[in-house]
């Protein structure tokens, strides 16, 4: 049975504030974020060389998806109070070497069905660093088990940031790579099937971690660019219909925002999602203290469009503060207009958020036609899935509420 409660949230609590700031210190690169599911179940097969490898998951895991990391941890871990108090409280899963009993694959099977993600070394103890030890069927059968995705994980330098038998870090760092899930042709027994994928596996991790030794590894542009794409599909997913996103997914992000930023060089597209993330912030924020915290979204974007002036996003996101701040405060839909038109104009095909917001500026400004332009182009490029199909809906309602001018009226022209 899974036991998270009672005590053991009190220990989270008191401990998880220091394994983060650790992690800051001692994490100096991520790569692979993408190919981690940000919904639903999977199992992790890193390799592994220190029980710092689970500080390193957990925090980035808990940055990027918000849900517990389980792991699967000996059996031997849990017979102290102290230390089986401490493994409880941090998702691990107590497993005899010799084979899982009963009871833990009971736990296995609601880990999964809860939609956790599941971390099952494939070494099955640490080992030395440099090289992998065999490979185990485990974490590969579990996967085929619960029918979810094996993702192979790459980690360089938790066995010198917390050597075994320490209690304390050493001042270096380390580096961890996600790989994209491991193929699985469903052709053969569930035991040959396993086998392959814990071969191929094992090739994998082997290649990952190469790339984890590399000191370049999260250091480029390209890679932060990815974290920003994986920020903004999950701003997206977790939208409501006022455009917000709740207070508790917004310091999440923020939080892998800044890892990332910890990590390597960071990039424009980064640095806008922050100012997004801002934001977004704000908006949750009590009425009277919203222009105030929203303040370095206008100047963040700024500092954007100086280098960049035709970035979409950082034009959208300078658009939407003037339309949603009084003019007291230096808002405005008029001043609204030009931002939202470039952010517009540069924006990729389907992608009308710059343009709904332009209908709202325009009916703002009092021209009701220039608003039913855009409206009109609103229904007609965005995609009728997802949330393109609530942004129709809305943009059909607005439009019905604008007045039909006589001319067109007299003509039969209907929109």
């Amino acid at each position: 049975m899974l036991t998270t409660g009672g005590g053991n949230s009190l220990i989270r609590t008191l401990s998880w504030p220091l394994i983060r700031h650790s992690v800051s210190r001692h994490l100096s690169g991520i790569e692979g974020l993408e190919h981690v599911p940000a919904h639903g179940a999977f199992i992790l097969a890193p390799n592994h060389t220190s029980y710092y490898d689970h500080f390193l998951l957990t925090v980035v895991l808990q940055a990027l998806r918000g849900t517990p990391t389980w792991y699967l941890t000996k059996s031997e871990a849990f017979a102290g109070t102290t230390s089986r108090l401490w493994h409880e409280s941090w998702y691990s899963i107590p497993v005899d070497r010799q084979g899982p009993s009963t009871d833990t694959l009971r736990a296995i099977r609601s880990a999964l069905s809860a939609g956790a993600a599941l971390c099952v070394y494939p070494e099955g103890t640490r080992g030395p660093g440099g090289s992998l030890l065999p490979f185990k069927d485990g974490p590969f059968r579990f996967g085929i088990m619960g029918d979810v995705p094996v993702i192979p994980v790459g980690i360089h330098g938790s066995n010198e940031v917390l050597p075994r038998k320490s209690m304390r870090t050493r001042r270096t760092r380390a580096r961890v790579v996600f790989g994209p899930a491991l193929s699985d042709a469903r052709v053969g027994s569930n035991p040959t099937r396993a086998g392959v994928m814990r071969a191929e596996g094992a090739r994998v991790v082997e290649r990952l971690l190469t790339r984890a030794a590399d000191p370049s590894c999260g250091h480029s542009p390209e890679h932060a660019n990815t974290v920003a794409r994986v920020i903004d599909a999950q701003i997206m997913s977790h939208l409501d219909e006022r455009g917000r996103v709740a207070a508790p997914q917004v310091r999440r992000l923020a939080r892998l925002a800044r890892l990332a930023r910890g990590t390597g060089p960071g990039s424009v597209d980064l640095d806008v999602q922050q100012v997004r993330l801002v934001g977004l912030r704000a908006s949750n924020a009590p009425v009277v203290l919203r222009p105030l915290l929203a303040a370095p979204v206008r100047s963040g974007a700024r500092r954007v469009l100086a280098a960049q002036p035709d970035h979409p996003m950082a034009n959208y996101l300078l658009g939407r503060w003037y339309l949603v701040m009084p003019a007291v405060f230096g808002g405005g839909a008029r001043r609204a207009v030009e931002p939202l038109t470039r952010a517009n104009d540069s924006s990729p095909s389907g992608d009308t958020r710059a343009l709904t917001a332009l209908a709202e500026a325009e009916l703002a400004c009092g021209h009701p036609e220039a608003a039913r332009t855009a409206l009109l182009a609103v229904i007609a490029q965005t995609e009728h899935e997802g949330r393109g199909s609530a942004r129709i809906t809305r943009a059909r309602q607005a439009l019905d509420r604008i007045p039909v001018p006589v001319a067109l009226a007299s003509s039969g022209v209907a929109s």
